[in-house]
């Protein structure tokens, strides 16, 4: 996701009196004020509860709590969060709100709470918001000049003041190492405790991320409590703040190890002193023996590296976080950002780079099975022929159902999109489609297959798709069985009426995903196989009620009576994806169904635009109950019972043409020329047409979601 500036919103909270007061606004079009009552005992009641579910998250990063149990106590708590202090209107606007940028604005007795955490039934407030904090005061921040992108590479100075572990690497050292594998990343290392005052000034002007590594209990040299250097001059946010240009960004990771007083508070301070003063931090308490806010860390900082503005670093950084290894691990690193989050301090100078962009796409992840076994069976020689072979039947099948492969991962693994980099409404099916084509084809080489599917919002950035349901689609494939492919509930919703699909029953843990929900193995195609396959007639199950498109039916209803009338209609529905077009025109056919008439879809595609006659094929093949495998004598059969109504000499011959479906022996008709074959074929479809009772609806999709156009005429010439 790549969030504009335009998007940004402003959310105040602040208590007064016993009560809570919130504000939300873009400060152009949108403007929200909620005031609720908010006691002093509820309010420690809550900050109770938060300290408790802290010290249960760090106990199952120690082993001592499972995760589930922590993940489902983060949710519950972060939903009271998110009741409690985003009262309504706020909170309904912020649940229906797309992804955006906030300036969350808190009084200084309510930063304690795990704001980022809130939950609003389906998403975490600081995994769905790029969130920065602001701490409101009465003094006026000095105005700082946002400084210029830079445009060389990331300089960041990693500032220790940690003792090193006797048996290893310090938690400083360990993210310098990995800071230096980072492109586009120049790091420079300094213990604070070995450097004059002005020579460390030096290295924190010359840098654009400042990150300190050591405790924050109170002593830490940042916190300003205490701390002294050899020439006993105290520094902390006051003296970074005074520099002429001074980091862009600030880093407090606090590494306090197990066992001693750790005092989020103290960060917490310290962000509240960076903030009087104009600064951006981003406070997290990383405890040394714990690898997940290292992780988090180096996510953070390839978004930085990549352009992106520091609160979507952040969130990119939280969602990647819970992806791979739960929401107790977020609530754990306690990670919060504070100053500006629309600031960019790097861009990288490619000026043939793939503008970001967030989409819907579908994810199909397969792998081979026994492998190994088929290594140490057929030797490497015709191991790596068979493992060519099996590569190329899948990639042909792939890109056949409009798919882009990635690099084989490893040596028998392929991730696959469908929707990228061409958007398509049917990508799902395609996918799925693809999916149970390659079972077939690998069963042919006398091997077996695993493949999982999901479909979820991605980030292509750099022109690669990245998101947590690319992960997801590996972990579905890691649970089917062999030779079997399953899909999650994002998928099956979108294609439930094409294909058959049978629920997984216990189904083990998948690592990174706590409620993953209802998974399911597809089975093959459903027997109405086909574009729009519910009936017009019958709402599909699970159909929520049709709502706020009473004047657009309305219209449609006119359209449709003027057309009855004899007058020639187009109608074409135009909007962005997702919004209703195709839910729009169900509903219409669902009318004209109660009405008596009868109801005709065809579908255009982006792949058939050199064939003319394609959606009239595949609602033949639908009306004909045609399906693959089929014999010829038996389609043929099928032709001749739904021609006889027409009466047209050689109606079999042209849509078996039509249709390609050989024929033994050849008809005249068929010896035409193109054009007088054309000419021919349209009469029959439309004697054909004409041939059924009712008044007929033909609904055409364009190429991709954002538009589709419908027309409805009494002459099906027209």
């Amino acid at each position: 996701m790549s969030i504009a500036e335009h998007d940004a919103i402003s959310l105040t909270v602040l208590r007064q009196d016993g009560n809570l007061a919130a504000s939300l606004t873009d400060t152009r079009l949108i403007a929200k004020l909620a005031h609720c009552a908010l006691p002093e005992a509820l309010l420690r009641d809550l900050q109770r509860d938060v300290q408790e579910l802290l010290a249960c998250c760090a106990d199952s990063g120690l082993g001592k709590v499972l995760r589930t149990v922590a993940s489902a106590r983060v949710r519950t708590l972060g939903k009271r969060i998110f009741d409690t202090l985003l009262p309504e209107p706020v909170g309904s606007f912020l649940r229906g709100s797309p992804p955006r940028m906030v300036s969350l604005q808190l009084d200084a007795a309510l930063a304690w709470a795990p704001w980022e955490l809130a939950f609003d039934g389906e998403s975490f407030f600081g995994e769905k918001f790029a969130v920065c904090r602001q701490i409101v005061a009465d003094d006026q921040a000095p105005h700082r000049e946002p400084p210029l992108p830079n445009r060389g590479a990331l300089n960041v100075l990693v500032l220790a003041d940690e003792v090193p572990h006797a048996a290893g690497e310090s938690a400083a050292q360990r993210l310098i190492n990995r800071l230096r594998m980072v492109e586009g990343i120049e790091v420079t290392g300094a213990n604070a405790i070995d450097l004059r005052r002005d020579d460390l000034l030096v290295l924190i002007g010359e840098s654009h991320v400042v990150h300190y590594v050591g405790p924050v209990n109170g002593s830490s040299p940042l916190a300003g409590r205490g701390a002294w250097w050899r020439e006993r001059v105290l520094l902390d946010a006051r003296w970074m703040a005074s520099l002429p240009a001074g980091p862009p960004l600030l880093i407090s990771q606090n590494t306090a190890p197990p066992g001693l007083t750790v005092q989020p508070s103290a960060n917490r301070a310290l962000a509240a002193s960076a903030c009087r003063r104009g600064l951006s931090i981003l406070v997290c308490e990383s405890d040394r023996e714990n690898d997940d806010g290292l992780e988090f860390l180096l996510a953070a900082y390839r978004q930085l590296a990549h352009g992106a503005a520091l609160s979507e670093s952040i969130r990119a950084a939280r969602s990647e976080l819970h992806q791979r290894s739960g929401v107790a691990d977020v609530a754990r690193l306690q990670a919060e950002l504070y100053g500006d989050g629309r600031l960019v301090i790097f861009v990288k100078d490619m000026s043939s780079r793939v503008e970001d962009n967030r989409r819907q796409v579908t994810i199909m992840s397969f792998d081979l099975v026994g492998s190994t076994r088929l290594l140490a069976t057929l030797g490497a020689e015709r191991y790596s022929e068979v493992l060519a072979e099996y590569h190329k039947r899948c990639q042909q099948i792939v890109a056949g159902f409009g798919g882009s492969p990635d690099d084989p991962r490893g040596d028998d693994g392929i991730m696959c999109y469908f929707g990228f980099p061409i958007a398509r409404e049917d990508a799902a099916s395609r996918a799925v489609r693809a999916g149970l084509k390659i079972i077939d084809a690998v069963r042919g080489l006398r091997l077996s297959v695993r493949i999982g599917i999901s479909t979820g919002q991605v980030v292509v950035r750099d022109g690669q798709p990245v998101g947590s349901a690319i992960h997801f689609a590996a972990r579905l494939q890691s649970v089917a069985v062999p030779g079997t492919l399953v899909v999650g509930e994002s998928t099956r919703r979108i294609v439930k009426e094409r294909f058959r699909f049978e629920p997984l029953e216990n189904v083990p843990p998948l690592k990174g995903f706590d409620q993953p929900g209802p998974l399911f193995r597809v089975l093959g195609l459903a027997q109405t196989d086909g574009p729009n396959d519910a009936d017009a007639s019958v709402a599909s199950p699970g159909t929520t009620p049709f709502v706020g498109r009473r004047r657009e039916l309305h219209e449609l209803e006119e359209h449709w009576a003027a057309a009855q009338s004899g007058t020639l209609r187009l109608v074409r529905i135009v909007g962005d994806a997702g919004i209703g077009k195709s839910r729009l025109v169900r509903e219409f056919k669902h009318a004209l169904a109660g009405r008596g008439h009868e109801a005709f879809e065809c579908c255009c595609t982006p792949d058939h635009t050199h064939s003319a006659f394609h959606p009239i094929v595949v609602w033949l093949r639908k009306q004909l109950r045609i399906f693959d495998g089929d014999h010829a004598d038996l389609v043929l059969e099928k032709i001749a019972k739904f021609a006889a109504p027409a009466g047209i000499d050689g109606a079999v011959p042209l849509l078996a043409d039509l249709l390609s479906v050989p024929i033994e022996s050849r008809h005249p008709v068929l010896d035409h020329s193109a054009e007088r074959r054309r000419e021919l074929t349209l009469s029959v479809l439309v004697a054909l047409s004409r041939s059924h009772k009712g008044v007929r609806l033909l609904s055409c999709g364009r190429r991709r979601a954002s538009a589709r156009c419908a027309v409805s005429t009494r002459d099906p010439r027209s």
